[in-house]
């Protein structure tokens, strides 16, 4: 089984229960300006806010574009006290590493995803519907949990954010 395709149809499930709508889409790789970190659930959201500060900074002093704002959770287990997050903004052309920073590329492939609509606090709710799903559909996961930050919170409500939950699948 390849964890890449050449699916390009989205694939949908629903189920009333979780409120929760899955798909399955094909995505390109990707150029990324990363840092990666160890963090706890308690300190998470603080620290990726951080590190996307300092992304950003990096990129728009060298004149770069950033474009999609998305983390991936590198932890097979999860454990609140120790969670190996790599924050990541992608961008159109590669722009020099710095102290703490590195240009990567981020695999592409076909992704099973759904959308999380509020606070972030409740991301985990999405995590387990999308994870309840493709355990239904026989759907296996082939690397890391991605996470995509579809708007602003300083420019909406909490419960207005947009949150796109990923997981890479093989095929």
């Amino acid at each position: 089984m390849a964890c890449h395709t050449n699916m390009h149809e989205e694939n949908t499930m629903s189920d009333e229960t979780s409120g929760y709508e899955m798909a399955v889409k094909k995505l390109p790789e990707l150029k990324a300006l990363t840092v990666r970190m160890l963090t706890t659930l308690e300190n998470v959201n603080r620290d990726i806010f951080a590190k996307f500060v300092i992304l950003y900074d990096h990129i728009t002093a060298r004149g770069g574009n950033a474009d999609d704002f998305f983390t991936l959770n590198h932890d097979v287990i999860f454990n609140p006290e120790s969670m190996d997050v790599e924050v990541c903004i992608s961008v159109d052309e590669p722009v020099e590493d710095g102290a703490d920073v590195s240009m990567r590329t981020v695999l592409g492939g076909s992704f099973a995803y759904v959308i999380h609509k509020g606070p972030y606090s409740g991301i985990s709710d999405a995590i387990a519907a999308l994870s309840a799903k493709m355990e239904e559909r026989g759907l296996v996961p082939c690397g890391p949990m991605r996470e995509r930050y579809m708007n602003d919170p300083d420019e909406v409500a909490p419960e207005e954010l947009l949150t796109e939950v990923m997981f890479p699948v093989e095929s």
